[in-house]
């Protein structure tokens, strides 16, 4: 079939104008769609380079002040035995008591050690790092070059934060509850020791009422000491004095000479 020269003209302008829309459809756009990414990711770079920079300036301040930290903290927790046992606490209120000489402790209850809270411990985490190819030879440099920027960054972070030892070491309440008769210069003669001893201890509950019989203050109280493990601390036993066991005569009766 043949065609007139202006229908083939015709034919070949519509073939052209398809061939630029498909073109713009599946070539600009593509383009434009990647380099759109591109773009968010640069920016996202920029933000974290910027971020890293500020860190980088800091980070003799911040060594330092880590250290200074860390120092603080073994001294704080250089106050906490490394274990409390049932002798620690028995060996307390036996000398709460007989220093007290206006107090009677009728019952003794120990209770179980009960964890108030972990330490923050330290969590490593990782920079996912994504290599971009952009269309565009500018946005790839610019790409590259914050990437290894960042990449640099990171890894002086990563070391100094690998200079600091970090301890992990969890805070126990050990519980004792006490059922007492005390005066009232015993009740305060009693708290006084309690927050006095040098020992890690404080008094949750108290509550005491008056006893007309007696004259004197009958009534309970609940003392937390505490504990820290996780540390260097070794346990150190209490200093429990000799026990004289044993009897000559377990009836108690009184043996008259025989003549």
């Amino acid at each position: 079939m043949k065609i007139s020269k202006r229908d083939a003209q015709l034919l070949m302008g519509l073939i052209g104008i398809i061939a630029v829309i498909f073109s713009y459809q599946f070539v600009f756009t593509n383009l434009q769609t990647k380099d759109e990414a591109t773009q968010k990711e640069i920016k996202i770079l920029e933000t974290r380079v910027d971020e890293l920079e500020k860190i980088q300036a800091n980070l003799d301040q911040y060594q330092t002040k880590t250290k200074e930290m860390n120092q603080e903290m073994t001294e704080f927790y250089s106050t906490f035995p490394a274990d409390i046992r049932l002798e620690d606490r028995i060996m307390f209120v036996t000398n709460m008591e007989n220093e007290n000489d206006n107090m009677k402790i009728s019952q003794i209850s120990f209770g179980e050690a009960e964890q108030i809270n972990a330490a923050a411990s330290k969590e490593t985490d990782t920079q996912t790092q994504t290599d971009t190819k952009a269309e565009t030879t500018q946005a790839e440099t610019q790409t590259e070059t914050q990437t290894n920027t960042a990449k640099t960054l990171d890894q002086n972070t990563t070391e100094a934060d690998n200079t600091v030892s970090v301890q992990e070491p969890v805070l126990y309440k050990v519980p004792i509850g006490l059922s007492l008769q005390v005066t009232y210069k015993g009740l305060k003669d009693m708290i006084t020791y309690i927050y006095d001893n040098g020992q890690a201890m404080g008094m949750e509950s108290v509550s005491v009422s008056y006893d007309n019989t007696t004259g004197v203050l009958i009534g309970s109280t609940m003392i937390d000491m505490y504990k820290v493990t996780g540390t260097n601390h070794v346990y150190t036993e209490p200093n429990v004095p000799s026990v004289t066991i044993g009897s000559d005569n377990i009836f108690g009766t009184i043996e008259a000479p025989i003549n």
